[in-house]
């Protein structure tokens, strides 16, 4: 059963570029996939006021994210295409992999288990990330 009441903003902030294509939530930190800027970390601790702390390294224009198990997971499919792996300390994200030249055309992706799925209009193609620091193209359907 749904409360009656209706759902009420707690909080907002900006991102950098403005544009957000895909979220990803990993504990107290939400990241957007700003396809004219970064791989933005905001910190929603405190959801009445949520902070932008800071980007990813090493992408730019990302079009995809996904997160679980300690990992945060993006695609550029624009500039610098290729899929990207980084391990999660706080507000930081370090890159620990990736595969360079690789367009999965997703908008959006999971995580299941040790793969990565990424969907668009096209199909599906699926990573295999059970090694972060050297993921693998699997399947392309």
């Amino acid at each position: 059963m749904f409360p009656s009441s209706s759902p009420v903003l707690r909080g907002q902030t900006a991102i950098n570029g403005g544009f957000c294509l895909s979220l990803a939530t990993l504990g107290n930190y939400v990241y957007a996939a700003s396809m004219v800027g970064n791989l933005e970390v905001i910190d929603v601790s405190n959801p009445t006021a949520p902070v932008d702390v800071g980007h990813a390294p090493s992408i730019f224009y990302p079009t995809s994210v996904t997160a679980a198990n300690g990992y945060v997971y993006a695609e550029s499919d624009i500039s610098g295409r290729g899929f990207y792996v980084f391990s999660v300390s706080g507000a930081t994200l370090t890159m620990v992999g990736n595969i360079p030249n690789i367009s999965l055309d997703g908008y959006r992706m999971a995580v299941l288990e040790y793969r990565v799925i990424a969907s668009r209009e096209f199909g599906f193609k699926v990573v295999n990330v059970s090694n972060p620091a050297s993921p693998s193209a699997w399947h392309i359907h």
